[in-house]
């Protein structure tokens, strides 16, 4: 089932809006350590909330295709081999930590509560050491304005492994299973993914983590950290 929450150039105006709540430097050491901004309302705007409407008279250009309905970023990608597709329902198959990172990075087990709240919610989404701020303001989006979209999307496998249905570039439904392996710092042991508070992983850990292994394959971006809005939706929501 492909959900559409509103058109792109819109999405695009609200992330920013969110993503100015959230630290988003990037972090080069993986120690937790973060740069905050303080957000300002624009000159001329208010500080009272906008709809929809409004935001779309601010919006430029659009990103629909003709040949996906996952937007122009992801017409030309290639589609993933069977063998891919495999390790990408395998959930013993970690991504790679980021280049440049390996000596401080790895992979590490940690119990996973997938909906601390009953349900998702935006404060199940906490950056950490990443650069992964608009995939975050993404998944708090989705939390936000979909809740029930999020749950129908991850299973859980009672085995400590969860299955997300993603769409590869081209729109085709596809499965990404993930372990309770997350990337963490590699002297002390802290998450430096998203996570829920607490350093407690969640929908939104596994939900990065399947997004991490999808851009292993489709080559979508070189990693999570600094990915665009543009690309860190379409493969959960199949519309871009």
């Amino acid at each position: 089932m492909k959900i559409r929450f509103f058109k792109l150039p819109a999405l695009m105006i609200v992330i920013f809006l969110a993503a100015s709540l959230t630290s988003c430097s990037k972090k080069g050491s993986g120690t937790g350590d973060t740069t905050t901004t303080t957000p300002t309302t624009p000159e001329g705007s208010s500080s009272t909330d906008s709809n929809i409407d409004d935001l779309m008279a601010l919006s430029s250009g659009s990103t629909y295709s003709t040949k996906t309905s996952l937007g122009v970023h992801f017409q030309s990608l290639s589609e993933a081999t069977s063998d891919q597709l495999t390790w990408l329902n395998d959930a013993t198959k970690e991504p790679a930590v980021p280049k440049g990172k390996e000596s401080t990075l790895t992979m590490l087990t940690s119990p996973v509560t997938l909906y601390p709240y009953g349900d998702p919610s935006p404060a199940d989404c906490n950056q950490t050491a990443l650069g992964d701020c608009s995939a975050i303001s993404i998944f708090a989006e989705l939390a936000y304005t979909n809740p029930s979209f999020i749950k129908s999307i991850i299973k859980d496998n009672g085995n400590s492994t969860y299955t997300v249905s993603m769409y590869s570039p081209n729109g085709t439904p596809i499965k990404v299973t993930v372990s309770n392996k997350f990337m963490s710092n590699l002297s002390n042991g802290t998450i430096v993914a998203v996570t829920g508070k607490s350093q407690i992983p969640t929908w939104s850990t596994v939900m990065e983590k399947a997004l991490m292994k999808y851009i292993e394959v489709y080559k979508l971006v070189q990693t999570i950290e600094g990915i665009g809005s543009e690309y860190a939706s379409p493969p959960f929501t199949g519309d871009g």
